[in-house]
């Protein structure tokens, strides 16, 4: 399930280092070491769970220290960084620690340094995955034009961090960066026997190559964990209640926190929700996202045909996907250009990016113009990978499937992935072998698969959770908000009609007024107001 990413810094493919447990720390209860390849007792997670409890309260007496960010991490001041221990396994917390990396935009008017020093609010921002490193959203305010942002950072402190295996937060790596997805690359829509036995190799090396590269780290990267880890954050963070804005996959590691520590839930804002049925996460889920996205890819093809004087791709949603087609072929037949990265798989990412942002359409729609005119430049530059982050992308993708993999039962057998994706791709072909090679080494994972985290809480254990949803998101399709608001009762959910934005919050006024709402001074809308017009289509 391709779900929104941010570009991750690089880090090492080491663990944790041992360390004695923390003085002041509680005393936890321990069972059995994990090991690196053996399953996770479900038995076992109310044990991990009451141990981030009591890692959450040591924590407490153990704030951060802020200090000035390392320069290779391009986060500049006034943002500073710091560092929080969490257990590499809660199942034995006196076990070896793992170092969460963290980045804060001070309120303004706090000291450097010190971390709620004058009582105020800390905002813990999450933006997806996963494999998503957050240390750059509490760049928003600086950033970013819209008013939320500024609005939210007068009151709060704004914190993100990169989760457990991402950048330098254990820095899982499963392939040699160098050589992962070095372009050009392609991935027939319709492939033969012996491409999808290829596929599967392929995959199968990969995730052997994860087990390879952190043996004690992988079995720990699961959204029940990361939901552990937001604890200890909160602790960490000198927090009674966690506030907390999740996009994406945070939606659902907010949701997962939520639900297994009901007591420590704040202000929370849950943008654009993954479905958190057990029966959807995460294979499931894949499939349906597939379809999403071809219905989204059609309201692109669509969008350019109106504006066919402005691009000359045609009159109709056809013509234009044609043209696309062209693009593809050419992309993958001989690259685009003399000594091009970009082949068919780099130019086929870069097409996806019109399902996650409409913002993008005139980009895309105007490199695919040039190229129909014998310009292959503007979509070179388009769909181009920075040779640079490279390792960000590797750490990206193997933090991906880690999670993906070890959350829920996958099949093994090749034969029911051919069976699902032929009948996928017959009515969505756009992305379902694509979005399908992302996910082939759960079919290969050198680990028992996991079950799903549960997400539910009774009436009245939890206050308002208010969630952000565009009804024709394809990422996360709207039935996921739905379910959500079913699981977690007295949540509120804030619709945005027609919205095809993948992360809602930021550029829609009438969502960031409730957004700010909420997370400033604990307001909830009233049904009738939970409804929210999408923002204009964009002009060629």
């Amino acid at each position: 399930m391709a779900l929104a990413l941010t570009l991750l810094t690089p880090g090492t493919a080491t663990a944790a280092a041992s360390t004695p447990t923390a003085p002041g720390r509680p005393p936890a209860t321990t069972d059995a070491p994990l090991g690196t390849q053996g399953a996770r007792s479900p038995g076992g997670e109310a044990l991990r769970d009451a141990n981030a409890a009591a890692w959450a309260a040591g924590s407490a007496a153990e704030q951060p220290q802020w200090g000035r960010c390392p320069a290779g991490d391009r986060l500049p001041p006034p943002v500073e960084c710091a560092t929080v221990d969490v257990p590499l396994d809660y199942a034995d917390p006196g076990g070896d620690r793992l170092a969460l990396h963290l980045s804060r935009l001070p309120r303004p008017g706090t000291e450097s340094g010190r971390a709620g020093a004058d009582g105020h609010r800390t905002l813990v921002l999450h933006p997806g995955g996963p494999g998503a490193d957050g240390r750059r959203m509490p760049l928003r305010p600086l950033e970013h034009p819209e008013r939320v942002w500024r609005d939210l950072h007068a009151e709060f402190d704004l914190v993100g961090y990169a989760p457990r295996g991402v950048g330098p937060s254990g820095g899982l790596s499963c392939a040699p960066p160098e050589s992962f997805r070095a372009g050009p690359t392609g991935s027939p829509v319709h492939p033969t026997p012996s491409q999808e036995a290829a596929l599967h190799a392929d995959a199968a090396r990969y995730a052997a190559g994860c087990l390879a590269g952190a043996p004690d780290l992988l079995p720990t990267l699961t959204s029940a964990d990361n939901a552990r880890d937001l604890e200890v954050l909160r602790g960490a963070l000198g927090q009674d209640r966690l506030d907390y804005l999740g996009m994406s996959y945070g939606s659902y590691v907010g949701a997962v926190h939520a639900s297994r520590f009901p007591g420590s839930v704040g202000a929370t804002v849950l943008d654009s929700l993954v479905h958190p049925g057990e029966d959807r996460v995460w294979y499931a889920g894949n499939l349906a996202q597939s379809a999403a996205f071809q219905q989204r890819w059609e309201e692109f093809l669509a969008w350019v045909a109106r504006h066919d004087r402005a691009y000359g791709l045609g009159a109709t949603a056809a013509q234009v996907a044609v043209e696309a087609g062209r693009a593809l072929t050419a992309a993958g037949e001989a690259g685009l250009g003399p000594g091009s990265r970009v082949g068919a798989g780099e130019l086929h990412r870069a097409f996806r990016g019109a399902v996650y942002d409409e913002a993008v359409w005139p980009r895309i729609a105007r490199a695919l113009s040039e190229f129909t005119d014998g310009r292959t430049e503007p979509l070179r530059a388009l769909a181009h990978p920075d040779p640079r982050e490279a390792a960000a992308r590797e750490n990206a993708a193997a933090v991906y499937a880690a999670v993906q993999c070890n959350d829920a039962p996958w099949p093994r057998d090749p034969r029911q992935w051919r069976r699902d994706l032929r009948a996928l791709t017959e009515r969505a072909p756009f992305a379902a072998w694509e979005n399908a090679r992302e996910n082939l080494p759960c079919a290969h994972w050198p680990l028992p698969h996991g079950t799903p985290p549960v997400v539910g809480a009774e009436a009245g254990a939890l206050p308002p959770v208010l969630l952000v949803h565009g009804t024709r998101d394809a990422p996360t399709p709207y039935e996921g908000a739905l379910e959500t608001r079913r699981l977690l009762p007295g949540s509120v959910l804030v619709t945005e009609e027609g919205g095809g934005r993948h992360g809602v919050t930021g550029g829609n006024s009438c969502v960031d007024r409730l957004v700010a709402a909420h997370l400033l001074r604990g307001e909830q809308p009233s049904p009738r107001q939970a409804r929210c017009e999408a923002r204009p289509e964009p002009r060629p």
